[in-house]
């Protein structure tokens, strides 16, 4: 799984458990105090199944679950009335919906990103500014079950609202500090669930801040589409041989796709936070277009290999440990800015030319010759988004 989809598979089912465990034990104090009969353990566990859409695996709890659902339903709903569970709930439904959605193969891309258009687009109902219709096309794209818990706590009244960016770590300190504010022994400690790997549970740790993106947005735009730029692909590849059907034009957005990788790899490496790595995105991604003074056609086309190859190839260059493994993930994307796609696997060259994959204009000192311009540009990049000393 590539690194922003793991990194958020991971944060989502870590803030999940910890909610489920903090709404657990707080409504089991609460209802065993209500009721004295032994049914507080199964109403507890079974309420929280409600507000995350979950069947339990237990028999006896699931028929519980099937005999009481009005009551069920009710108990969840008087928990409306409470501003600070609430907020804490939808950010824990937040992360877990997203886990969810990466973990069923959903993606994450610069240009493409279903989970966070229904997110606002939910926000745009829960607001009035659209009826519940408005979100059927969204759905669609996300998967009706991966966004079902978020839905639900709508139609429940304890959804509450979200930035128009929400940041998954801020979200897991949201559910940590009710947490604590209940005085649940879950979330005293760095993990938010001893009963679990620490390696899937830890907290993550704060980043330091980003500095002013704005004012560094420009030189960033500067850098990376002077190292890419027009001149610097007709000085590589005036000379290669394309195939039938692809233009020096498609070439080119695929080159252009490369510096857009330079962006995306630099910011991640750099800070290890949606809303950072999102802000740099968002602010360098229209001057980069404005630099590049791409047509309309080039324009689609940039966007339309960002939103096919973004994710394999962040996560494939991550994945290089040695100079040999740059210098193949390098003539692969060679070969596809010359017109004949590779995928980014973990086979080598020997591989691939056994299956019958072949390389269009393999030269390995083209390949290291784009490789270290590649470095040298996210280099140059990183310097400009360390965070403030």
């Amino acid at each position: 799984m590539p690194f922003v989809e793991n990194y958020l598979s991971k944060v989502g089912l870590q803030t999940g458990d910890g909610m489920k465990r903090i709404l657990f034990e707080l409504l089991l104090a609460r209802y065993q105090v209500a009721d004295k009969t032994d049914r507080s353990d199964k109403l507890a566990a079974s309420v929280v199944n409600c507000l995350f859409c979950e069947v339990a695996d237990n028999s006896e709890l699931r028929s519980f679950e099937e005999e009481n659902r009005a009551l069920i339903e009710s108990k969840a709903k008087e928990l409306s009335a409470e501003g600070a569970l609430c907020r804490a709930l939808t950010c824990a439904v937040y992360n877990f919906c997203y886990g969810k959605y990466v973990d069923s193969g959903g993606k994450v891309g610069m240009f493409f990103h279903p989970f966070l258009g229904y997110v606002r687009a939910l926000q745009e109902v829960v607001n009035g500014k659209e009826p519940a219709s408005f979100l059927e096309s969204f759905e669609s794209k996300v998967g009706q079950r991966n966004i079902a818990p978020l839905l639900n706590l709508w139609l429940l009244g304890l959804y509450r609202s979200l930035p128009h960016t929400p940041d998954s770590k801020l979200m897991m300190d949201e559910v940590i500090s009710f947490g604590k504010s209940v005085r649940s022994s879950v979330v005293a400690s760095t993990s938010l669930s001893t009963n679990t790997p620490p390696q899937t549970r830890t907290a993550q740790p704060l980043r330091p801040s980003l500095p002013p993106i704005d004012d560094a947005a420009e030189s960033i735009a500067v850098i990376i589409t002077g190292a890419f730029s027009s001149a610097q692909f007709t000085d590589l590849f005036q000379d290669q041989t394309l195939p039938g059907g692809w233009t020096m034009g498609a070439a080119f957005a695929v080159w252009c796709s490369l510096g857009n990788l330079a962006l995306v790899i630099a910011a991640w490496q750099t800070y290890d936070d949606q809303t950072s790595v999102f802000r740099i995105i968002d602010s360098c991604r229209p001057k980069l277009i404005k630099h590049w003074k791409l047509s309309g056609d080039i324009l689609e086309k940039l966007r339309a290999v960002v939103n096919e190859t973004e994710a394999t190839a962040v996560s494939a260059f991550g994945a290089c440990k040695t100079g040999s493994d740059l210098s193949l993930f390098f003539r692969r994307y060679v070969s596809r800015i010359l017109g004949a796609p590779v995928a980014f696997t973990g086979q080598s060259v020997r591989e691939d030319l056994l299956s019958g994959i072949s390389y269009q204009g393999d030269d390995p000192v083209l390949a290291a010759t784009v490789c270290d311009l590649f470095v040298q540009t996210c280099t140059s990049v990183k310097r400009l988004l360390a965070p403030p000393q």
